[in-house]
């Protein structure tokens, strides 16, 4: 089929500098992209730790003690079904939370994106996502947020 004498199509010009302009779109958007599924991954963290802070407050109210001695997947056999449904032993980044407690005091920790116990995490450096989150007696001592 011939062309008719006023249809053109595009020029090679054309179609290159429109894939140059979706690649810079793209070179752009990825990195946001990232960054906001990382931060969901840390607020999803955050909630889940504050949940499982919830349930070890209602379990000291009957108790009067926190569980010592035991890690988290303990914990989990601890809380449920009494106090929490479930209770969720990993973060955001599917790595299990590290609990550690004493009668008197708890605190849970989540090693961030890298799963290694390191630096602890501040509001200056919330878009680092390697860095730890942890909450202490329902408090969080090392957020994003703090």
């Amino acid at each position: 089929m011939k062309l008719k004498k006023g249809n053109k199509g595009f020029t090679l010009v054309e179609i290159i500098i429109v894939l140059q302009i979706i690649f810079l779109l793209a070179l752009i958007l990825i990195p946001v992209m990232i960054s906001a599924i990382q931060k969901s991954r840390q607020r999803t963290t955050m909630a889940e730790m504050r949940t499982i802070g919830t349930a070890l407050g209602t379990y000291r109210i009957d108790s009067n003690y926190f569980p010592a001695g035991v890690d988290i997947t303990q914990l989990e056999a601890i809380l449920t079904p009494d106090y929490m449904a479930v209770l969720n032993t990993h973060d955001g980044w599917n790595r299990h939370f590290s609990y550690s407690g004493t009668p008197n005091s708890y605190s849970i920790e989540s090693f961030g994106r890298d799963g290694v116990d390191g630096m602890n995490i501040t509001s200056h450096t919330s878009d680092v996502w390697d860095l730890d989150i942890m909450l202490s007696n329902g408090t969080f001592s090392a957020s994003p947020l703090s």
